[in-house]
């Protein structure tokens, strides 16, 4: 069973912008880094959610977000008139990419990831 643009609608009505050829890519990425045979029965719910994170992403990098002003934490500091601002470190597991924590259906994708990752067998 594929996902479609659709069931990452159903989950955030801010996602119906998209444009068409950014759907298009985000669910042909996401179908490659979620293989079923590395995920098994969550396999789906994980795509949705990579999904929804990198469309959200793309939405704030289209409206100026991510390229056009911050999209996460920020700092900024002051001495003597002088001033500058960077990005914080996102915080959260350091198991997994941080730019997962910059939304919410990153993160609910990094617990995925997590329980996933925690299932594999390991040997000793």
């Amino acid at each position: 069973m594929l996902i479609i643009w659709d069931d990452i609608a159903a989950m955030d009505a801010g996602l119906t912008s998209v444009p068409l050829a950014t759907q298009d890519q985000i669910l042909m990425d996401v179908r490659a880094m979620v293989p079923l045979g590395a995920w098994d029965v969550r396999y789906l719910q994980a795509q949705k959610y990579l999904a929804a994170h990198l469309g959200v992403l793309s939405e704030r990098a289209r409206l100026g977000g991510i390229n056009g002003g911050p999209a996460g934490p920020v700092t900024s500091e002051s001495l003597d008139g002088a001033s500058r601002s960077y990005a914080a470190p996102a915080s959260g597991s350091s198991t997994t990419d941080p730019s997962f924590a910059l939304t919410s259906w990153g993160q609910m994708y990094s617990m995925l990831l997590m329980m996933n990752i925690a299932r594999l067998p390991m040997v000793i």
